[in-house]
């Protein structure tokens, strides 16, 4: 199987920022240490699922794993960085119900055989809009110092790629039974905003902590 080259261009820009971000965990807060952790974990799944690949062993059960780990940090980032424009506790009720979705999902709609089209773009739309919500919240407030402030890189970043990458991800499966090659011509748009994602998600980390 020949994995195109943008995708080896990806990882090694996850591998590179992962280890990078690491230097930085003893001086984040709380917030970003969940960051931190979103950006080493993306590698490794990446990883698995090239391996998985190479091996013709079945992967899109990786998917799925990814999909809950992703939303799960990315919503608890913006639990914590307590947005004044929602009640947090919205947000940790979005959390929960998710992961109850997510289990559910699994047993009955979404199996681990296909792809998780329904659960991923679930994610997405509320990735979307909690991180709205918390870039309005930054930008309403006159005393932030945009250009350093962790929640506008990382909430920028979010809203990017869950965007960019909603559609595709919603219709994987339509794809890969009717049109193979259009995933193929299609998915590398998941790659480049991977990599800009990554690239967001990094430049927040090294930002002045945010309590």
């Amino acid at each position: 199987m020949k994995i195109p080259i943008l995708f080896y261009i990806m990882l090694f820009i996850e591998c590179l920022i992962a280890v990078w971000v690491l230097f930085r965990w003893k001086h984040s807060t709380v917030q970003l240490r969940l960051l931190i952790l979103l950006l080493v974990v993306a590698p490794v799944i990446a990883i698995a699922d090239l391996w998985m690949a190479l091996y013709g062993i079945r992967n899109l059960w990786v998917t799925h794993i990814s999909t809950l780990i992703e939303y799960v940090l990315i919503l608890s980032m913006c639990y914590l960085w307590k947005p004044k424009i929602i009640d947090k506790r919205i947000l940790m009720i979005g959390i929960l119900a998710f992961i109850v979705l997510w289990i559910v999902s699994k047993f009955t709609f979404e199996t681990l055989y296909r792809s998780d089209i329904y659960t991923s773009a679930i994610a997405k739309i509320l990735e979307i809009i909690a991180a709205a919500l918390l870039l309005f919240d930054v930008l309403g407030d006159s005393d932030v110092v945009v250009k350093t402030d962790a929640r506008v890189w990382v909430s920028s970043g979010i809203i990017i790629y869950s965007a960019g990458t909603l559609f595709l991800f919603a219709l994987q499966n339509m794809m890969l039974d009717n049109s193979p090659d259009l995933i193929k011509t299609l998915w590398p748009i998941n790659w480049i905003l991977s990599i800009v994602f990554t690239f967001l998600l990094a430049r927040g980390v090294w930002c002045r902590a945010i309590p």
